[in-house]
C-alpha cells in the first residue's frame, strides 16, 4: 500500500490594502479635515476683519472728508502790493458761509495813543453776517481806523504798517457746523480749546466803510483743507 504525501496548502497572503486599519485612518483623515477646516476658517474670519475694518477707515474718511467739503474752500490770506496791503477772506463754495469773522492783528512801525496806553498794534475783528457763494472780499488797510478815546473818537492808522496777520478766521457752513482756520490747519471750532490771546484780542481798530467783494475766479474747487 503506497503512502499518500501530505501537501500542506500555503496561507494566501492579504492584499495591502486589507492590512490596513481603516477606522483609524478615517478617525485621522477626519481630524486633519478638521483642522484644515478651522485653519481655513481661521484665515478667512481674519482676512474679512481686515476688510471689515479697511472699509470702515474708509467710510470714516469719506464721511469727513464730505463733513469738510464746504469749509476746505473757505480761506484767507494777505497780500503785500507795494506800499499797500490788502486782506482778502475768500469763500470758493457754491453755497454761503455764516456769521464770518476775522481776527486781524496790524502791527505798526511806530507807537499810537489808543485806548489804556502807547501801543504799536492794533486788533481788528472784521465781522460779517455771511459770505456768499464764489465770493472774495477784499479789505484795504487804508480803509483801517483805531480808536483813541471818547474825546477823540477814531482816527485813521498812520502810515508805516509793519505788518498785518491773520490769526484766526471763523465762520459757520451750510450744516451748521461752526469752524476755524488758522496759518496751518482748519478744525471745528471749540472754544475750550482757544488761548486767552486767541479768543480776547484788543479791539481798538475797525474797518471804516464796507469792503469790497468780487467773484472768485473758480467755484467749487477744493482749497487746501490743512
Amino acid at each position: 500500500m503506497r503512502a499518500r504525501a501530505r501537501f500542506e496548502a500555503a496561507p494566501t497572503q492579504q492584499a495591502w490594502w486589507h492590512r490596513i486599519d481603516w477606522t483609524r485612518w478615517g478617525t485621522a483623515v477626519g481630524v486633519v479635515a478638521g483642522i484644515g477646516t478651522l485653519l481655513f476658517t481661521g484665515i478667512a474670519t481674519y482676512y474679512g476683519a481686515m476688510v471689515s475694518s479697511d472699509q470702515l477707515e474708509q467710510s470714516r474718511e469719506d464721511s469727513e472728508r464730505e463733513t469738510r467739503e464746504q469749509a476746505s474752500q473757505v480761506s484767507y490770506w494777505v497780500e503785500e502790493e507795494g506800499p499797500d496791503t490788502h486782506i482778502h477772506l475768500m469763500n470758493r463754495s457754491p453755497d454761503p458761509v455764516y456769521d464770518v469773522w476775522a481776527s486781524v492783528t496790524v502791527n505798526l512801525r511806530t507807537f499810537i495813543f489808543s485806548g489804556s496806553g502807547p501801543t504799536n498794534r492794533v486788533g481788528i475783528v472784521i465781522a460779517l453776517d455771511g459770505l456768499g457763494p464764489c465770493m472774495e472780499l477784499v479789505v484795504e488797510t487804508d480803509s483801517l481806523e483805531y480808536w483813541i478815546d471818547r474825546n477823540e473818537g477814531w482816527r485813521p492808522l498812520p502810515g508805516g504798517i509793519f505788518s498785518v496777520h491773520v490769526a484766526h478766521l471763523h465762520f459757520r457752513d451750510r450744516d451748521a457746523i461752526k469752524w476755524v482756520r488758522t496759518d496751518d490747519k482748519l478744525t471745528e471750532f471749540r472754544p475750550s480749546e482757544m488761548s486767552a490771546g486767541d479768543t480776547y484780542l484788543e479791539r481798538n481798530g475797525r474797518v471804516k466803510g464796507a469792503p469790497s467783494t468780487k467773484r472768485t475766479a473758480s467755484c467749487g474747487t477744493v482749497a487746501n483743507s490743512a
